[in-house]
């Protein structure tokens, strides 16, 4: 009997998934609560017990993100399997990639660099140009490469570990789709994550230094890695003839992975537990791009789409957002804190994304 995930034909990808963009916008949210948690109300304790809190593990909401990026990379690959792979198409795939981010990076910025200068009382121009010189690896969005002096926004090092990984990944996958998607890739995933959890006893952590790259770094490979994965598997579901009564199954599947993440996200559980949410992230991913379930229908529409474009402005602009609530809103009380952080986020999401427009249709 054949066991292969290859099918005859992959799902329409021409037009946005409307679930996909749902849960883009979701886990953003999530990872800018957990960032008003840390730096607003100050990081919740994990060794009293399980209880309800504000996101101590929203960070969680950045490992949706990688698996979805590795799950659009595959897609990517999938359709060019007929040409020969090339330097210059490896090139190119980072090219387009990079330049798909960098208006809205450079927004986001140029407003963090400004943010920080009044949240750290610049008075003088060697100041300002001290500051920008040792940003550039920032700007280059190169600094998890460990070079980094400056991070004006420094939630940007997830946009640094995924190019970094997608440069290391794209030319493996590409020429050795099928082998890298169902075997290498959650192999080779389980040896490392089995390292990062024997040696760190969790799966977040950002700066921490393994003796040849930083820990995020290779949890992006691990998490893009099984992304490509999370593709394969939804392509063998889309092309499945499934029964009404299967696709509620795996609509409630989805409905209660979504459950457990959020669950995981306000409750104090140890960090070791990270890793079954990895799991979690990528069944979601799986469901949500093979658009079986009924929660890709529902979210078929403008609004969902418009969300999931906000989401990357709303993560550039969280920690200007939250610098400058704690710089104007001091002697507010923290709810009132977390509420301001909130709208400004939003209000900056709003801006990056009205001045990039003109960057990312001259780059087009």
């Amino acid at each position: 009997m054949n066991h292969t995930l290859t099918v005859k034909s992959a799902p329409a990808r021409s037009q946005k998934n409307g679930g996909i963009e749902l849960l883009r916008f979701l886990f953003c949210l999530i990872v800018l609560l957990f960032h008003e948690q840390k730096y607003l109300l100050g990081e919740a304790s994990l060794k009293h017990g399980v209880r309800l809190a504000f996101f101590p593990h929203g960070s969680i909401g950045v490992e949706f993100f990688f698996v979805l990026s590795g799950a659009l990379m595959a897609s990517s690959i999938s359709r060019k399997q007929a040409d020969t792979p090339t330097p210059q198409e490896y090139l190119g795939f980072l090219s387009r990639k990079y330049r798909s981010i960098f208006p809205q990076h450079l927004v986001a910025f140029v407003i963090a660099v400004g943010v920080w200068a009044v949240y750290s009382s610049f008075h003088s121009a060697a100041q300002w140009i001290q500051y920008l010189v040792d940003s550039i690896p920032n700007l280059l969005l190169i600094q998890m490469s460990g070079i980094s002096l400056a991070n004006p926004n420094h939630v940007e090092w997830y946009i640094s570990c995924m190019l970094i990984a997608m440069a290391i990944l794209y030319p493996i996958c590409r020429r050795y789709y099928t082998a890298f998607t169902h075997y290498f890739a959650p192999l080779g995933s389980l040896l490392i994550l089995g390292y990062l959890f024997y040696t760190t006893g969790a799966l977040t952590g950002v700066s921490i230094w393994t003796g040849l790259c930083f820990k995020s770094v290779l949890r992006a490979l691990c998490e893009i890695a099984l992304g490509t994965t999370a593709y394969e598997l939804s392509r063998f579901l889309a092309a499945k003839p499934l029964t009404n009564g299967q696709k509620t199954c795996l609509s409630a599947a989805e409905a209660f992975l979504l459950f457990c993440a959020i669950c995981y996200s306000v409750m104090t559980f140890p960090k070791k537990y990270e890793f079954y949410l990895l799991a979690v992230m990528v069944l979601l991913v799986t469901l949500s791009l093979s658009k079986v379930t009924w929660l890709s229908r529902l979210a078929q529409n403008p609004v969902s789409i418009f969300l999931g474009k906000l989401s990357l402005p709303i993560y550039l602009s969280q920690i200007s957002g939250i610098r400058l609530t704690e710089y104007f809103f001091a002697q507010h009380t923290q709810g009132e804190q977390l509420v301001a952080a909130f709208v400004l986020t939003i209000l900056l999401a709003l801006v990056t994304m009205l001045l990039a427009a003109p960057l990312g249709k001259k780059r087009s």
